[in-house]
């Protein structure tokens, strides 16, 4: 699907009486969102799947999509993921140059963190409707930094979440040692809805986490049917893109509390 962005906004000026007023206009460009989607197939035997208690098929089913979701969380933020093309988006953070962060302290992410607002407003994006996203371990870090008067540098966050100068922080372990500000609407997405699971006992697989592409004649086939096996694929059709560039801004760093 390509979709018109919006680049520039227009130009505006005071206007004397009785003088024409200046004619603006706005800048676009075309971004396209192509089919790209995320998969994973799980084998079980049918006496597993028949006999286990509680039921393998839903304890793998309930592992597959938290697992996707984890997955495609790193892969959203991740600056070292790049874009392959017809294959899957690049990371939000990918191509971004880092803010260098202050230090470890509490007070030095405080520093980091309006590093990061100068940037993104720098680039003609506002922060007021930015988001924050960070691991778990830097979101209880800060949380628990006190000022030199013994009372909390961010006392509407903890582990859970919360917010920073107003902007709401979503923690996620997928982050590792990234800080990033993004403004969601800055950014284009979409998604088909969520993780769908199949089942079959008839498809014949390559056991083999990078199965050959195209199948060689070497390639070996297991038949499910014939080894009384069970196969589980998870997959979620999924894409997105910045629209603008200046509307991801992170920092690296590990917070000590």
């Amino acid at each position: 699907v390509s979709v018109p962005s919006q680049t520039g906004g227009g130009t505006y000026s005071w206007v004397g009486q009785g003088a024409p007023k200046p004619v603006t206009k706005l800048q676009f460009g075309t971004l396209t969102l192509g089919i790209t989607k995320c998969a994973g197939i799980i084998v079980i035997t049918e006496e597993l799947a028949r006999t286990s208690t509680p039921a393998a098929e839903g304890v793998i089913r309930r592992d597959m999509i938290e697992g996707i979701a984890q997955f495609l969380d790193a892969e959203f933020i991740d600056p070292a993921k790049a874009a392959v093309t017809n294959v899957s988006p690049g990371s939000v953070a990918n191509g971004v140059t880092p803010i260098t962060s202050a230090g470890t302290t509490p007070a030095n992410g405080r520093t980091d963190i309006q590093a990061l607002i100068a940037a993104m407003t720098a680039a003609g994006i506002s922060a007021s409707r930015a988001v924050l996203i960070m691991s778990e371990s830097n979101a209880s870090a800060l949380g628990a930094g006190l000022n030199p008067l013994g009372q909390p540098l961010f006392p509407g966050l903890s582990v859970t979440g919360g917010s920073i100068s107003g902007i709401p922080v979503y923690p996620s372990q997928t982050a590792g040692g990234n800080v990033v500000l993004l403004a969601p609407d800055c950014i284009m997405y979409a998604d088909d809805g969520g993780v769908t699971i199949d089942v079959s006992r008839e498809a014949s697989l390559q056991m083999d986490s990078a199965p050959d592409n195209p199948a060689l004649a070497t390639t070996v086939f297991t038949s499910l049917w014939q080894s009384n096996y069970v196969g589980l694929r998870a997959e979620r059709f999924i894409n997105w893109k910045k629209a603008r560039a200046g509307c991801v801004q992170y920092t690296v760093q590990t917070y000590v509390g």
